[in-house]
């Protein structure tokens, strides 16, 4: 379900997520506002995981974003 979220809303693909993912981990924080742990890869897509590490998006992140959310957020290292 969350890889068919990501594909129709954020036209993401499984291999654009493992591609973001190999390009490395700018930065991890709670979510507090929508129960989740986003993860910014370098590659300027964002993964929002359970806090079982499950996928429940994926999308392509703007500057502004990152910025508020990891300045307001718990950052995780």
């Amino acid at each position: 379900p969350a890889l068919i979220h990501t594909f129709r809303k954020h036209h993401l693909t499984a291999m654009d997520i493992h591609k973001a993912m190999n390009s490395g981990i700018k930065a991890a924080v709670e979510d507090s506002k929508n129960n989740s742990i986003l993860v910014f890869t370098n590659s300027k897509i964002a993964l929002a995981l359970t806090k079982e590490n499950h996928l429940k998006s994926a999308f392509y992140y703007k500057h502004h974003y990152y910025v508020s959310k990891t300045t307001k957020e718990k950052r995780i290292e």
